[in-house]
């Protein structure tokens, strides 16, 4: 009975790694590496959506806020950002449950891609 438990034992993967990260069976490196370049793409066009932000605020072509009230609009902006992240956080990994990462991730970049191209559509900055 024992041999036969080792032989089951000696059948099993051994969990891969990769740059130190314990992968689960039939997930490759390749997938991890993408994961973390999606992730990447999408911070650094926020991040670069809120440095030129400065820029479309004060354009007189676009918001033409004053330059008095810029740090107090990009303020108001920056936080309901985070407040958005915060709420969405209750109620993504149902999401990413129920119907895997992949449509999640392509569907947040798609609505990301939206919003960017759109800013410069309005002229006012709160509805």
């Amino acid at each position: 009975m024992e041999e036969l438990h080792i032989a089951i034992y000696e059948q099993r993967e051994k969990p891969k790694s990769f740059l130190g990260v314990k992968l689960l069976p039939g997930v490759k490196a390749t997938s991890l590496v993408g994961y973390y370049l999606v992730h990447y793409f999408a911070i650094l066009c926020i991040g670069s959506t809120t440095g030129f932000m400065l820029f479309i605020l004060e354009d007189p072509d676009y918001y033409n806020i004053d330059k008095k009230q810029l740090g107090k609009e990009l303020g108001k902006i920056s936080m309901w950002g985070e407040v958005l992240v915060v709420m969405q956080q209750a109620y993504m990994g149902v999401i990413v449950d129920t119907f895997g990462r992949k449509k999640p991730i392509l569907a947040g970049l798609l609505i990301l891609g939206i919003s960017m191209a759109l800013v410069p559509c309005f002229h006012d900055l709160w509805p």
